[in-house]
């Protein structure tokens, strides 16, 4: 019996059970055990928004966050993962012509995906200037770090590929992380659909429209004994 399942609940399933499965911390070990061409890492360029100042608090040090907390945090965890890099790392005011300015910076690095490292209060639009790069954008926000994320469902409403977590668990970055990676891997799969008769045309369409994977159909499987 055939189910509807939309994109935003589909990458959000594949990449729980992506987790759950084990394959966050070793992704390609079943690929390359079966002989699979290895993949490129998945580039993800991530952004630090929000210099902070009297905000969160008047001691606030947004470098000294970035290199003794996150820094090291992102590392760690692109050894884990194994097919995902981060690159970029700017940190820029929460502002739209800072946002801006970095654009070009991104399209250079030829990110496949943006994670924003959200640490100080602004108004959202710079989460909506980076999502309309077309990329898909993960925005982790820290509960003193201001209240942007509460635009982050309206945003969502209007079609932009962005996915929030709120938290203090910096391990949050991690479902984030495997999330990014799903689209682009999608890209480079193909999905197969057995049934008796043939699917009319508009099926395979529309898979490649939901899921950004190329897809096919067949008739029913017929097997050959060796």
């Amino acid at each position: 019996m055939p189910y509807a399942v939309d994109r935003r609940t589909f990458l959000g399933t594949t990449g729980s059970l992506l987790l759950a499965g084990g394959v966050a911390a070793s992704p390609l070990c079943a690929a390359e055990e079966a002989g699979w061409p290895e993949l490129p890492p998945v580039k993800v360029h991530v952004v630090y928004l929000g210099l902070g100042g009297a905000w969160p608090k008047p001691d606030f040090d947004a470098p000294k966050e970035i290199e003794e907390k996150f820094a090291p945090y992102l590392s760690e965890l692109e050894n884990r993962l194994g097919d995902v890099r981060f690159v970029g790392g700017e940190l820029i005011p929460n502002r739209v012509e800072a946002t801006r300015d970095l654009l070009p910076k991104i399209a250079q690095s030829q990110a496949d995906a943006i994670l924003v490292i959200h640490l100080a209060v602004g108004n959202a639009q710079p989460f909506k200037m980076l999502a309309e790069t077309g990329k898909p954008v993960a925005i982790y926000s820290q509960p003193f770090s201001g209240h942007d994320w509460m635009y982050v469902p309206r945003l969502q409403r209007d079609g932009f590929r962005l996915i929030l977590a709120p938290s203090r668990d910096m391990a949050e970055i991690d479902r984030l992380a495997a999330l990014l990676r799903v689209p682009q891997r999608m890209k480079q799969s193909k999905i197969i659909a057995w049934r008796r008769r043939k699917w009319p045309d508009r099926h395979p369409r529309d898979c490649r429209s939901a899921f950004a994977a190329t897809g096919t159909t067949t008739g029913e499987p017929r097997w050959k004994s060796s």
